[in-house]
């Protein structure tokens, strides 16, 4: 670049991506002065682009670099999911693994079961989110009792909901008072 440019727009990168970015700048002696780095982190999902990188720079006063904190939605769905009926109760307990904070691409907040009754065709997923990011299991509670229920579930961040695992079928168990005797 040449001139009196104050400003520049570095673009294409991955979202959710920390890159270290420093100015180079020559005066018109040919005498090249490069600023000290600065650590800045690009959002959670959409466009990647740090613009401009100069209000970056200017906030940088001091020998240790600041960090920007951005978020996106996560790129993968927790794994790992396990659906159990519980005996004499329609409540199904639902258990997966915790999502790798790789594939968080952003501060995890919790996670979201989805669900729906797969005995009434035109149902529509409900949904029941978790309290913590560090929760791994949930009870789905007053379900109808001998209905078979597909269950997914997914991790969220302040940016959004990530995918759904893939769905697993449990059968809600039964009172002692639905029974045929």
């Amino acid at each position: 670049m040449v001139g009196n440019v104050t400003a520049s727009q570095i673009t294409e990168l991955d979202e959710y991506a920390e890159y270290e970015v420093s100015v180079v700048a020559v005066d018109d002696d040919g005498m090249p002065f490069k600023s000290s780095e600065v650590f800045v982190m690009t959002d959670e999902g959409g466009e990647q682009h740090l613009n401009p990188i100069v209000t970056q720079l200017k906030q940088c006063h001091s020998k240790r670099p600041s960090r920007a904190l951005c978020f996106s939605v996560p790129s993968r769905a927790p794994n790992g999911l396990q659906v159990t009926s519980f005996e004499f109760t329609s409540d199904l307990l639902v258990k997966w693994n915790p999502l790798s904070q790789q594939y968080a691409n952003g501060k995890l907040l919790g996670y979201t079961i989805y669900y729906r009754d797969h005995n009434i065709v035109w149902s529509t997923y409900k949904s029941v989110n978790t309290s913590s990011p560090f929760s791994t299991q949930a009870t789905l509670k007053v379900l109808k009792a001998a209905h078979e229920y597909v269950v997914a579930v997914a991790a969220f961040t302040s940016k959004g909901v990530g995918p759904r695992s893939a769905h697993k079928y449990a059968i809600a168990g039964m009172f002692w008072n639905d029974c045929l005797f």
